[in-house]
């Protein structure tokens, strides 16, 4: 399919999600015509242009109750809506939209169908995460459901996206695929941005001599995993630790902490999160879930943004982050359950700080959204 007119699925608002607008415009730039169907909001416009493309906001937020009435409601109006109308390939963003894309790729036969996978949901067991009994049992029929829906979709897929070669092998054994998915790294556009080594110092007065570690993005571990990463900057002299986020879980950290080594910085567009990120002497990835199969394979945004900007890492030793740390030179590893372990890898960081940053710096150059989104745009022009 060499051009043609490509409808995207999102289970988000589409407020800023940079994989989608990356793939959305570098898709567009390559002749095809680009529409998004993203969750409706209040807080935004119903339709809206950007970067060249279209999104309409009009997939109903039930889709987080897939067992409702307003659920079966809305998946009923919105296939039979878009089974009516003339576009080329069907690109669905996660599960939840592969689940809607199956049922619209049975009423309309001839169009392609791509899964884009960002998680890997059979290894993800969120429930486990809700607290309370009742709460848990709701979360595991919903995961379940989710889980048996997205394996019955995928047959029906044309091609797989995912964001990793660990989770791309894991997939194609979990689904039976007889192809191994295409992956795509989430690697930011490289942009031009200003240097500021010193914006932490100066908006939280702290001492020339100050080590600043960053946290950038959401939380998704366990309080007390939280706390064991916090103890181990701590016990470093003159470091200081910055949280980058606006979510609800960083909020509820803000609010709880006492701590004037603690930080908190609000979140920001790709080139001032560039800034922010390079304005620090080392980044943090702390997921360590060896039992969570998505989480453990995984290549979250931040360790690439971290390379992207040049920025020194203290890293879980996880398959994924270890290969691209072997690669470049720029990461030191830890076990994620071990506080000591970290203290210990946050020691030698320092120790090594001069050598990190110079691979750091050198695999910031190595790595490219245009280089990579080729796998994107070769696997449309082969379907």
């Amino acid at each position: 399919m060499t051009t043609g007119h490509i409808v995207m699925l999102l289970d988000n608002p589409l407020k800023s999600d940079s994989r989608v607008e990356k793939e959305a415009a570098s898709l567009l730039a390559a002749g095809y015509n680009v529409t998004i169907h993203a969750m409706h909001s209040e807080a935004l416009p119903a339709t809206e242009e950007r970067n060249g493309y279209h999104i309409i906001r009009d997939i109903s937020p039930s889709i987080d109750h897939p067992f409702s009435s307003e659920y079966r409601n809305f998946r009923e109006r919105f296939v039979n809506m878009l089974s009516n109308q003339s576009f080329d390939a069907l690109h669905c963003h996660d599960y939840k939209m592969i689940i809607l894309g199956a049922l619209i790729k049975k009423a309309k036969p001839t169009v392609k169908l791509v899964y884009d996978a960002h998680e890997f949901l059979p290894g993800w067991p969120m429930y486990q995460e809700l607290s309370g009994f009742s709460n848990k049992i709701k979360g595991l029929l919903v995961w379940s459901y989710f889980v048996y829906k997205e394996k019955k979709a995928i047959k029906h897929a044309n091609a797989v996206i995912t964001v990793g070669p660990a989770l791309a092998e894991e997939m194609k054994t979990e689904y039976h695929l007889s192809v191994t998915p295409t992956v795509l790294r989430n690697i930011p556009e490289r942009l031009a941005f200003n240097t500021d080594s010193d914006y932490y110092k100066r908006l939280y007065n702290l001492p020339s001599n100050a080590l600043v570690f960053i946290h950038s993005g959401n939380i998704y571990h366990s309080e007390e995993r939280v706390q064991l990463m916090i103890n181990a900057v701590m016990k470093i002299d003159r470091a200081y630790l910055v949280f980058i986020g606006d979510s609800k879980r960083i909020k509820e950290l803000e609010t709880a902490n006492t701590n004037a080594r603690v930080l908190f910085h609000p979140y920001a567009a790709q080139e001032q999160l560039f800034v922010l990120i390079h304005a620090a002497d080392f980044g943090l990835v702390h997921t360590w879930q060896p039992y969570w199969r998505s989480h453990w394979l995984s290549l979250p945004n931040r360790i690439m943004e971290y390379t992207m900007v040049g920025l020194p890492i203290i890293a879980t030793s996880q398959p994924e982050f270890m290969k691209l740390g072997m690669t470049y030179g720029n990461m030191v590893f830890y076990r994620g359950d071990a506080e000591e372990e970290m203290v210990k890898a946050i020691e030698m960081g320092i120790s090594t700080q001069v050598a990190l940053k110079r691979n750091a710096v050198i695999s910031a150059t190595s790595l490219s959204w245009e280089v990579e989104v080729m796998q994107l745009i070769n696997l449309y022009r082969q379907l």
